[in-house]
Parts: structure tokens; sequence; C-alpha cells
């Protein structure tokens, strides 16, 4: 896939197959959830734009969060800049990309159709 915003890029990679990757973190969540099996995750900081490893991700979701495909999550690598940009965003923070995963208030989310 094109990566149009680096800001909202990420990818999965299920084992021995190639890595998905995706403009925008809600595409990325449809198509992991269907997977079977364990995925390795990354995402592009927030901050720096470079991109992190999943399991150190901390995810803020609000409607004011624009992405390209609608799915309103960016990563963080810093759990306090999550925290400052969910506050001024009105949004809240997902504190792992397992909980991200499996949150049900997500589903409403133009990246989940």
């Amino acid at each position: 896939m094109l990566i149009s915003e680096p800001l909202y890029a990420a990818a999965y990679r299920a084992e021995g197959a190639e890595a998905r990757v995706f403009d925008d973190i809600g595409c990325l969540r449809k198509a992991a959830r269907l997977e079977s099996g364990p995925l390795t995750f990354w995402f592009h900081d927030a901050e720096d734009r470079t991109w992190i490893d999943g399991t150190a991700a901390v995810f803020v979701t609000s409607p004011e969060i624009r992405t390209p495909m609608g799915g309103g999550l960016i990563a963080h690598r810093d759990r306090a800049a999550a925290e400052r940009m969910a506050a001024a965003r009105r949004g809240r923070v997902i504190h792992s990309v397992a909980d991200m995963l499996a949150d049900a208030d997500l589903l409403s989310n133009k990246g989940d159709q």
C-alpha cells in the first residue's frame, strides 16, 4: 500500500509471511483482527515519525484525529506525549496493541468498516 502520510503509517507481519503496510492504524486494526497466530507490529511515532516496535506503542483515539482512512488512531512511543495529545484532542489513551485490537468502542470508526 502507498503511504500518503507517514505520521499514520502502520505495519504487521505474520510468522512466515511478508509484512503488510497500512496508511491508517484503523485499517491495520481491521486486517489484524482477521489474522490467526502471532503478529509483529510497527507504528510510526506521532512525535518524530520514526518506526517504533508495536510492544512500545501507546495509542490515542479521538474523532478530532483526522487520519487518511478515518481510523482516528495515532501511535506514540512516549506515554506522557500520548496523554498530552489525548487531552488536547479530547480523546483517550489506549495502552497497548492488544487493547487497541480488542477495544469494542473503536468498532464504529470508519477504519473498521
